[in-house]
């Protein structure tokens, strides 16, 4: 009798596999938070466990009532095979619901703009100084993760995004450097890189003027500027005519002049001096305010030389010449007060260190020291 019992069970012996309610598995959520999710298996018998295999190695074996798999821990610059089994309490396995999780194999692309470089001196030329760096944004098909920063040929900072501005430090400026910003994801797949080897922005000479020429008949009067010629340690590109924020002119680097028209005013214009990296030097005009101040300041400079020459006069008649000796003390003072006083020439003109950029792309000049009228960058009168 037992020996039939016993052949009575061995033939009620589970042989069939849990099978699946749908036949897909997914992989969901954004790259640093990837999970493998796949439906409910169903067996007679009941759902033992999952087990999730990675490029055919086992990676885990959940419980019957899990149906998601954290993926974070796989390295994503390759693909990977992934697949989940429904397994019974006996052993039964399920087929095999298989995904694949691609790897990284895009690198990052920088937005419109270019690398700018501005040399920033504090102190004299001949130590190093500082120079900031800013450039676009880069994009990712994945996941940006940072920005690497290279001097020359050796990776100095790395600047984690969404930072687009760096500085580098004791950067000796007596020698020519190149510049560079790469863009690198997670996967560690780096961008084509943006480098530059300017550093420095043009330069309007010293006591430089924009000059203000009335053309043109009285009843339709026009205005032309005319600027001294800017230099640059690379070139002038263009020089761009603003009133106020808004440019209203571009000319070529040849051009020196431009004609705003009868009946533009002059208030607020200024001329920019452009190199190809993107930095300005700004040269304006004086402002109402300030042009009646200096010539208040002339004329009353020349009714002291007047008044002066007057006393002198009196002097010489009072007194006599002294056999020629205060003739030549009072032309030796004559000679220092004919000399232009200080200043003029900075308020008629001036050199301006624009404000950083507010947006990718966009060109700024020198920021965090002021630079007198007609200096170049180090400060230096040319």
């Amino acid at each position: 009798m037992s020996f039939v019992v016993l052949l009575a069970l061995s033939g009620c012996a589970d042989t069939d596999p849990p099978t699946w309610t749908e036949g897909e598995v997914s992989i969901e959520g954004e790259p640093g938070a990837l999970q493998l999710a796949w439906p409910a298996a169903n067996d007679p018998s009941g759902v033992e466990a999952y087990l999730v295999r990675i490029d055919g190695a086992a990676a885990a074996r959940l419980a019957p009532t899990s149906q998601r798999y954290s993926l974070d821990d796989l390295d994503s610059v390759v693909d990977h095979a992934i697949e989940v089994v429904a397994v019974d309490s006996v052993g039964n396995e399920s087929t095999a619901l298989g995904a694949t999780l691609p790897g990284d194999h895009e690198p990052p692309v920088f937005g419109a703009g270019q690398l700018q470089a501005t040399a920033e001196f504090e102190a004299h030329r001949g130590a190093p100084q500082s120079v900031v760096l800013r450039w676009p944004a880069a994009t990712d098909d994945i996941a940006l993760a940072a920005y690497l920063i290279r001097l020359d040929d050796g990776e100095v900072t790395r600047i984690a995004r969404p930072q687009q501005e760096a500085t580098l430090r004791d950067v000796d400026l007596g020698e020519a450097h190149a510049f560079t910003v790469v863009a690198v994801d997670e996967a560690g797949n780096e961008s084509a890189p943006l480098t530059t080897r300017d550093a420095f922005p043009p330069s309007f000479p010293y006591n430089a003027r924009l000059e203000e020429v009335a053309t043109g008949p009285a009843d339709a009067q026009g205005l032309r500027l005319e600027w001294p010629a800017a230099t640059d340690d690379v070139g002038v590109v263009a020089y761009a005519i603003r009133r106020g924020t808004e440019e209203v002119a571009r000319v070529d680097a040849s051009i020196l002049s431009h004609d705003l028209g009868p009946g533009a005013p002059s208030q607020g214009v200024a001329v920019v001096a452009l190199d190809a990296a993107g930095h300005e030097c700004v040269l304006r005009g004086p402002s109402p305010g300030l042009a009646a101040e200096i010539a208040a300041r002339d004329r009353m400079a020349m009714e002291v030389a007047v008044a002066m020459r007057e006393a002198q006069t009196m002097l010489l008649g009072s007194l006599g010449d002294s056999g020629g000796r205060l003739s030549d003390m009072f032309l030796a003072a004559d000679v220092d007060d004919e000399r232009p006083s200080a200043g003029v020439g900075v308020a008629m003109g001036e050199w301006e260190a624009p404000g950083r950029a507010t947006g990718g792309g966009t060109g700024e000049g020198v920021v965090g020291h002021a630079v007198p009228t007609g200096t170049n960058a180090a400060g230096e009168a040319e």
